[in-house]
């Protein structure tokens, strides 16, 4: 019975001050989860983890001592929470073939542990050292130690050097270790015993480095993904509505909304197609669509431009005026639209630094792409008031299979989509396609039958020039140079101005 108390008390005295264990693996650490929770879905980046540089320059104190890091250890290591958290799209390591946007950089500045003295459990080892055996005492963590690591992290454009963003920070880490992992010697083993025993800095550094790293890595992948801003991607929505109704028919939209999409992202470095073709064939589908992409935290959108492809409408407005609409669908007599003015309200909840609407679609009664609706008066159409975003479309927008589909999709594909910088500043205004561009496409839709007119609305940017190598080197002009005009051309309307 006393042999059974003893080993009871000696097994409570060991579990009471167990030593430091190994860190779990980074599949089942509970941070590393959250973070992928938290962050599910990677930014676009392709970053590129440099070999770390060690410029430890800090004195170590009383009871302190510098750490030993390997700093291919701690680039490996990086590496691999990154990989599995999945914040960035593709992780490499330096010296890699693998292509990257980013270079993170890391300088480690300052590297100590510390001796924090006795926790409290030093009198269980003194009973068990005394009571029991010098080995088994030697299994109690009496003593606390800490370290920490400064780093300062820079995550760089990895074709420029451009600093993209920076930080410094000074993960810690605290725990209590047994005789064993601190390092025995001959004190741990003879009386007066350990209360006069020492520690091996490297052995401590040997036990608490594994959970420091894990928590500058941890520290690290929080801030990258929390503060890194994510690439800057150019985003085009394209709907292509094909609809007939009343003896008005569109057939090419659905495939104008292809075209667009295609010319519209080329030469472009990011750029992100989203195809709401088929997708959105009422208005709160549109709507929820349009609310989804406002949403997205991954990606930062520098130029969204929302292409509709289809038929116009006219609609009543609360007051009883008639103003413009959308066809998303049309079959069997049951016609789906919405609001031009709701539709543009969704457009500029989405965060971009420029928002463009096109519309290849009629507000004309009776001519090209438009389908009536009973009950609307007659009389002139109330355009919403454009703000803060850029409209672009044709008054009597119509299609023809010789031009491969609508005349205002078909001019701007054969214009690149580049065709209205004509000062050639890298970006493509408003007032350049109505004084350069628009006179073309006014003839073309006059010769389709169409009012010739071409409606254009806001100062904003509408989309960017994609930079390619044989770009023209000219000097860019203060105005765009206007076209000869052809007899009876006049330069395009506004909605702004009795449109």
């Amino acid at each position: 019975m006393k042999k059974l108390v003893c080993a009871l008390f000696a097994a409570a005295a060991l579990a009471a001050g167990c030593g430091l264990s190994e860190p779990v693996t980074r599949g089942s650490d509970p941070d590393i989860a959250a973070i992928k929770k938290e962050y599910s879905s990677p930014k676009g980046w392709k970053v590129r983890v440099d070999p770390i540089e060690m410029a430890i320059g800090t004195e170590p104190g009383e009871k302190e001592w510098v750490l030993k890091l390997d700093g291919a250890e701690i680039q490996k290591n990086v590496v691999e929470s990154l990989r599995e958290t999945g914040v960035f799209q593709e992780i490499s390591a330096a010296g890699s073939e693998a292509e990257a946007d980013l270079a993170l950089k890391l300088k480690v500045t300052g590297a100590i542990g510390r001796f924090e003295g006795t926790n409290g459990n030093e009198i269980l080892q003194l009973l068990v050292w005394w009571g029991f055996s010098s080995l088994l005492g030697c299994l109690v963590a009496d003593e606390d130690y800490s370290a920490w690591i400064q780093v300062e992290a820079t995550v760089a454009d990895s074709s420029t050097g451009d600093t993209v963003w920076n930080s410094s920070f000074k993960p810690n880490f605290s725990g209590s270790l047994d005789h064993y992992q601190k390092g025995i010697d001959l004190w741990d083993l003879i009386p007066p015993g350990t209360i006069v025993s020492s520690h091996d800095p490297d052995k401590v550094t040997e036990k608490l480095l594994p959970h420091l790293m894990r928590k500058l890595e941890i520290d690290l992948v929080r801030k990258l993904a929390s503060e890194v801003p994510p690439p800057p991607v150019d985003v085009v929505v394209v709907i292509g509505a094909d609809a007939e109704s009343g003896g008005a028919k569109t057939s090419l939209a659905a495939s104008d909304a292809k075209r667009f999409a295609n010319a519209f992202g080329r030469n472009r470095a990011r750029v992100e197609a989203v195809d709401l073709t088929g997708k959105a064939s009422d208005a709160a589908a549109l709507k929820q669509a349009l609310a989804a992409l406002a949403a997205r935290k991954e990606i930062s959108i520098r130029d969204l431009v929302v292409y509709f492809a289809g038929c116009g409408s006219h609609a009543k407005s609360a007051s009883g005026a008639a103003v413009p609409a959308l066809v998303l669908s049309a079959k069997a007599g049951s016609v789906s639209t919405i609001l031009l003015a709701e539709f543009i309200e969704c457009v500029k909840a989405i965060p971009a630094e420029s928002r463009g609407v096109i519309l290849d679609a009629s507000f004309e009664t009776g001519k090209g792409r438009f389908i009536g609706s009973a009950g609307v008066p007659a009389g002139p159409v109330e355009f919403p008031h454009i703000d803060k975003i850029a409209l672009l479309y044709a008054g009597g927008a119509s299609e023809s299979a010789e031009a491969g589909g609508g005349l205002l999709t078909s001019s701007l594909v054969s214009q690149d989509v580049l065709g209205g910088d004509a000062n050639r500043d890298g970006k493509v205004a408003f007032a350049e396609y109505s004084q350069g561009f628009g006179f073309g496409l006014s003839r073309a839709i006059r010769r389709a039958g169409g009012s010739g007119t071409m409606s254009l609305s806001g100062d904003a940017v509408l989309f960017r020039v994609p930079k390619t190598a044989d770009k023209p080197e000219d000097k860019p002009s203060e105005t765009p140079d206007a076209p000869p005009e052809d007899e009876g051309e006049k330069p395009a309307d506004s909605p702004g101005e009795g449109k």
